[in-house]
């Protein structure tokens, strides 16, 4: 549905009458109803464009473990890489 709408815009001579009926919000309307997302557009935030892909559930829990340790093990080396510092400016 979004692509008819881009298409049109980018036809000559479209007015905002072309389009009302694509985008008026009572196709939208409708997505919630019959759960056909294919058949008007809907809000979905900012949030929307830093999806990049759909993992399945085993996929994102596994990433979000390697990334949770990834994250430990630089913040435990920046730390003590600090501490090592700290120690030398002592002695």
């Amino acid at each position: 549905m979004a692509e008819q709408v881009l298409e049109l815009e980018r036809q000559e001579g479209t007015t905002f009458a072309h389009l009302k009926p694509l985008v008026s919000g009572e196709r939208g309307r409708r997505i919630y109803e019959t759960g056909d997302t294919e058949d008007g557009t809907f809000p979905a935030g900012l949030a929307i464009g830093l999806i990049h892909d759909i993992p399945t559930c085993d996929e994102l829990v596994s990433r979000m473990i390697a990334e949770a340790r990834e994250l430990i093990r630089r913040r435990l080396t920046t730390m003590l890489e600090d501490a090592g510092s700290e120690a030398a400016c002592v002695a």
